[in-house]
C-alpha cells in the first residue's frame, strides 16, 4: 500500500502544481529508473541517463496530458521500456 499512497500522493502535487509536481516524481523514481535502464537493457550510463530524460520529458511538456495517468509507476517503467528499445 505503500506505494499507491506514494504515486496518489505524487499524481495529487503534479495536478496542483506540475513543476513541483515533476520534481517530486523525479526524486522518487529517477534512481531506479536508472539502475532498470542499466540492468535489464544492458546500455552504458549516458545511453540510460538519456533514455531515463526521454521517458520523462513528456511530464514537462505536457503537463494536462499526463495529469490523465491512473498507475503512475506502472506509466513510468512503460515509458522508460519504450525510450529504452526506442534508443538502442
Amino acid at each position: 500500500m505503500k506505494n499507491v499512497n506514494l504515486n496518489e500522493n505524487l499524481m495529487n502535487e503534479y495536478a496542483k502544481n506540475p513543476k513541483r509536481g515533476f520534481e517530486q516524481i523525479y526524486k522518487a523514481y529517477a534512481d531506479s529508473f536508472l539502475r532498470y535502464a542499466l540492468h535489464s537493457f544492458r546500455v552504458l550510463q549516458e545511453e540510460a541517463e538519456d533514455a531515463v530524460h526521454e521517458a520523462l520529458l513528456p511530464w514537462v511538456q505536457k503537463p494536462k496530458q499526463m495529469q490523465e495517468v491512473k498507475n503512475l509507476k506502472a506509466y513510468l517503467y512503460a515509458s522508460l521500456r519504450n525510450a529504452c528499445t526506442a534508443f538502442f
